[in-house]
């Protein structure tokens, strides 16, 4: 499961979004949706990732938050 398809990738962003201060305690809620929708062979490791990569361009130093100011 190397690409992540978009589905995956709506589920993920959508649960970063939901829990922006709380994502990396509530990783049970997005392992599980994921299952649901049939991506239940996704690593935890790359998810963890996936949402990382989220969270630096909403909050990185050439993010969305600093594009938003600009």
């Amino acid at each position: 499961m190397a690409t992540w398809h978009y589905v995956e990738d709506y589920v993920v962003c959508s649960f970063y979004l939901d829990h922006i201060g709380c994502w990396r305690s509530n990783m049970n809620i997005v392992m599980e949706t994921l299952d649901r929708v049939g991506f239940g062979g996704r690593d935890k490791k790359s998810v963890k990732m996936r949402i990382s990569n989220y969270e630096y361009l909403h909050t990185g130093y050439k993010g969305l938050s600093n594009v938003a100011k600009q």
